[in-house]
């Protein structure tokens, strides 16, 4: 008779063999922690979060401890093999106002938004390649 444990390193196993990701990675989200609001960005550019934003999505907490999470922007490689990362990262995030622990009229949390289309130029061809995405219109960003 197999126990939890034993079984769970068996499927581990099984997973990095046929898929090539461990499963242990993925089992650690940081999703699986804490109280989440996710936001979707359609376009790239400068995004502002503010007390009425905040309010009407009925989120309140010390904005010191405020933090914004998002997977890199794009679509995901073809090749199983190629894959990136499969957590959240932390993305830059500007707090106007946080010193006295609450959010007041003029507080505002700010950052970057990147579209899920991608832009780059080919320095060999000297050419710019946009990629549009073909599942999703937009990025989404996890605010805790």
């Amino acid at each position: 008779m197999y126990n939890r444990k034993n079984l769970w390193r068996k499927y581990q196993l099984i997973g990095t063999l046929l898929v090539g990701l461990p499963l242990a990675t993925l089992a650690q989200s940081i999703l699986k922690q804490g109280t989440w609001h996710r936001i979707a960005i359609a376009q790239s550019g400068f995004y502002r979060i503010d007390q009425s934003w905040l309010s009407k999505h009925q989120i309140s907490g010390d904005p010191r401890k405020f933090g914004l999470y998002s997977s890199p922007s794009g679509m995901l490689p073809q090749d199983p093999a190629n894959t990136t990362a499969s957590n959240l990262t932390p993305v830059p995030i500007a707090i106007e106002g946080e010193a006295n622990g609450q959010w007041d009229a003029g507080d505002q949390l700010l950052f970057w938004g990147d579209s899920p289309h991608k832009l780059t130029y080919d320095v060999k061809t000297l050419t710019w390649n946009q990629e549009t995405h073909a599942y999703s219109d937009s990025s989404y960003y996890f605010l805790r």
